[in-house]
């Protein structure tokens, strides 16, 4: 799953593209200042800890998704998944589709082509995020970040969800 997100009013919120609309979403009360309104969803029940607001194009700053990559026993892996959650589990599934990361790393067969394995955080080189430009913004360059191991939890607890 991949999250993309948008600069709105120098606040980076994560975007969905709706109907050719760009929904942002935010979860802090003060933006209704910006206009941000309560999520009501399809049966009709309001969220107020979900805000959002349609914008336009025009109306963002910046627009990205964002992709990672996990260093690992100086190799790269592609995390199955990037989120808060981590922090609970204390560690990331990767994963790979070489045969030989079975014996070399402890990787597991999951599927006939794609073997995974869960390491602990601590266990990571490094975590490297891609911000992939998306709409408008497409023809910039890949913006690539390198979170050394010291920093993953905290840039894992200050991811927008």
């Amino acid at each position: 799953m991949t999250i993309q997100y948008g600069i709105y009013k120098n606040n980076i919120y994560s975007i969905d593209l709706v109907n050719g609309e760009i929904e942002l979403t935010s979860h802090n009360p003060q933006d209704k200042v910006y206009g941000f309104k309560e999520y009501t969803d399809i049966l009709g029940k309001e969220h107020p800890e979900i805000l959002i607001k349609i914008v336009s194009e025009t109306e963002i700053s910046f627009a990205y998704k964002l992709e990672f990559k996990v260093l690992y026993k100086g190799e790269v892996f592609l995390p199955t998944a990037i989120g808060k959650f981590l922090l609970g589990n204390d560690s990331i599934p990767i994963y790979s589709n070489n045969i030989e990361d079975m014996p070399r790393y402890g990787f597991e067969r999951i599927d006939k082509f794609i073997f995974e394995k869960e390491i602990a955080l601590n266990d990571i080189d490094a975590l490297i995020e891609y911000k992939v430009p998306i709409l408008k913004f497409s023809d910039r360059d890949t913006e690539v970040n390198r979170i050394n191991k010291e920093n993953i939890r905290e840039y894992i607890s200050n991811l927008i969800e």
